[in-house]
């Protein structure tokens, strides 16, 4: 999967049990059909649903992302993000209403991107922005000018029972959204460093939702963990519980 694609299937049902698998290894050659930049690490990551009495099902749409560089708070990282995945260019990003669903249900945009901000001309699309200025009520489009820590949710106004979206608005190319089959990768990290990553599954805080375990990571209640380049071939098993209400 290709850094910052899009993916657009999966409403955001986080029942039952996910497993995040990620197997981490410094990487030579293509591996199991990944395109991985040579001598470079990677990181390839899965992630399943499984609930009792059913088969495991991959779990798309799911955000695996390095925080947004002002809050890194590791210097190095801090430069390196600045030095070799910060975008160069910048891209507008669509949405569209189909069959009562926002598309994509799952986006990442950049700072500097421009979102449209309305369906067919005269539905204006909200986004839940808190280091962002809202956007104005007779505006067509909008420019990201800041990262925000959070997954925004995007909501169409004026158009009953349409399934909202979520969107990750960010300032580096460490950013990534599980596709069809569950996967994602991440080529060119950073070298010999214990770089920090969150998951999040749609709109939600992870730490709202569930209860995360591992035995090889440590991994905080609001699904921030951290992976240490400086170590190849590892694999890590998360599961992720719903909290009972």
């Amino acid at each position: 999967m290709i850094i910052g694609q899009q993916n657009t299937r999966h409403r955001f049902n986080c029942s039952g049990l996910i497993i995040l698998v990620i197997a981490c290894w410094v990487a030579t050659r293509a591996v199991s059909g990944v395109c991985v930049a040579q001598a470079d690490q990677e990181i390839s990551i899965q992630v399943v649903e499984v609930e009792e009495g059913r088969e495991q099902r991959p779990f798309e749409n799911v955000y695996i992302y390095v925080p947004p560089i002002a809050m890194v708070r590791n210097e190095k990282i801090e430069e390196w993000l600045k030095k070799s995945a910060v975008p160069t260019e910048s891209r507008e990003r669509k949405f569209e209403v189909v069959n009562g669903v926002l598309k994509p249900e799952a986006s990442i945009a950049f700072v500097g991107d421009k979102l449209q901000t309305k369906i067919d001309g005269k539905y204006p699309l909200t986004f839940l922005f808190f280091s962002n200025p809202p956007v104005g009520v007779s505006s067509d489009e909008y420019e990201i000018t800041s990262a925000e820590a959070m997954v925004s949710v995007v909501e169409v106004l004026g158009l009953r029972g349409v399934q909202p979206a979520s969107l990750l608005m960010i300032d580096h190319t460490l950013s990534q959204i599980t596709d069809v089959d569950g996967k994602t990768a991440f080529a060119n990290l950073p070298e010999n460093m214990e770089v920090p990553f969150r998951m999040r599954i749609g709109s939600a805080q992870l730490a709202k939702l569930s209860e995360v375990s591992s035995k090889t990571l440590q991994i905080s209640r609001k699904g921030h963990f951290v992976i240490d380049t400086r170590i190849p071939k590892q694999k890590h098993v998360i599961e992720v519980r719903k909290l009972a209400r």
